[in-house]
């Protein structure tokens, strides 16, 4: 250590005197252009509101040739609370009331696909309509998408056939096979185009020629604040709040409310506003903090 405190100081002396001189080399320095990123405007509340007023008008469109027949089949993705139901509903019900159509609506639980088949053949005339309505299981089974891909056939004459024994069909004198002339439409929170895209094996093939048969329509927000919009507005024009016999002056203090807090909630829907508003029936006096405790939870 002593050994080499003392070379340091005659460095230093020299380095001092004159006698030790340093030489600095420049290095090449390369110049690298930085791209400046500049971020896109946010886009505007009306912008928003305008772009989905625009794809329900769309679904509005394919449920209406669903109904006149030149739609076979149609799929409508998207979260839920949205809106989804209530629009094909309107439709088919009208239409039904109308005479123009025999509607059948399933909504959820588990139809296995021997099940399916009855409901397609109790269904198989020219203008029944049959909504899935978040029967989600149904996309799991080779089975079942057989069944359907079958159903929405582009073919003039669409043949469903079960050649399994079954003793539903036995009991329920539903044949092996028949022509299928009815239409098909599906409501899901999945999306099934990016499920087929990314899946592997055999279901997902299955699944990517169940998809390209009907006409599919995704609804999809890119953020939050999107969905909050939306809901917003489907629950202002619908007047959804007033027909829990809500006063314009809550609904406000409720509008108020959602807006600062959505941000904190779980999940943004139709059904957001609608929880808010029983918890204010409910409690009047209470109601923000016991809304928070189960939005946020």
């Amino acid at each position: 250590m002593k050994e080499r405190l003392r070379i340091a100081d005659e460095l230093l002396s020299r380095l001092h005197s004159g006698d030790l001189t340093l030489d600095i080399v420049p290095t090449k320095m390369e110049v690298v252009d930085v791209p400046i990123v500049v971020p896109e405007p946010e886009e505007t509340a009306e912008h928003i509101i305008a772009r989905m007023q625009t794809k329900f008008e769309n679904i509005n469109a394919y449920a209406h040739g669903v109904v006149n027949k030149a739609v076979r089949g149609l799929v409508i993705s998207g979260p839920g609370g949205v809106g989804k139901t209530e629009t094909l509903v309107r439709i088919f019900e009208d239409a039904a009331e109308k005479g123009l159509i025999k509607f059948e609506h399933i909504k959820g639980g588990n139809v296995t696909p021997i099940h399916l088949y009855k409901i397609l053949y109790e269904n198989r005339f020219d203008g029944n309509v049959v909504l899935m309505d978040d029967v989600d299981k149904i996309y799991n089974s080779e089975d079942a998408l057989n069944l359907l891909k079958a159903g929405l056939d582009s073919s003039i004459v669409r043949k469903i056939s079960w050649l399994s024994e079954a003793a539903l069909l036995r009991n329920n004198e539903i044949p092996p096979s028949f022509i299928y002339n009815g239409s098909l439409a599906f409501i899901t929170n999945r999306d099934l185009i990016d499920e087929a895209e990314n899946g592997r094996g055999k279901d997902a093939d299955h699944l990517e020629a169940f998809t390209t048969r009907p006409a599919y329509i995704s609804i999809r927000f890119k953020t939050k604040r999107e969905l909050f919009l939306w809901s917003e507005y489907m629950v202002k024009t619908n007047f959804i709040l007033r027909q829990l016999e809500l006063s314009d002056a809550v609904a406000e203090e409720i509008y108020t409310f959602a807006r600062e807090n959505y941000h904190l909630w779980r999940t943004v829907s139709i059904r957001s506003f609608i929880h808010i508003g029983r918890t204010y029936l409910m409690d009047q006096n209470r109601w923000k903090e016991l809304a928070m405790e189960t939005l946020c939870s």
